[in-house]
């Protein structure tokens, strides 16, 4: 008795290519998604943070420094004054 292939086994190695590389583009496009969607969580995440110590602290001065600190490190500042 003879068994026959599955379909995907009888398909040329050029639609196998073909379809391999939309996979990869695929995967590509959603890899970029996800990395923009991390930053966006790791702002929103230093925003309710800094909002949470905004409405804490009765401090000024510790207040400015952690709000200064934060918008530093979320425009990769080199410094601010």
């Amino acid at each position: 008795m003879r068994t026959s292939l599955p379909n995907c086994a009888r398909r040329p190695a050029a639609e196998h290519l073909e379809g391999l590389s939309n996979l990869e583009s695929m995967l590509f496009k959603v890899s970029k998604q996800v990395t923009l969607i991390e930053e966006e969580r790791s702002k929103l995440l230093a925003l309710a943070t800094t909002t949470q110590a905004v409405n804490s602290s009765l401090e000024l001065d510790e207040v400015l420094q952690l709000v200064m600190d934060t918008i530093v490190r979320l425009t990769e500042a080199e410094r601010a004054f």
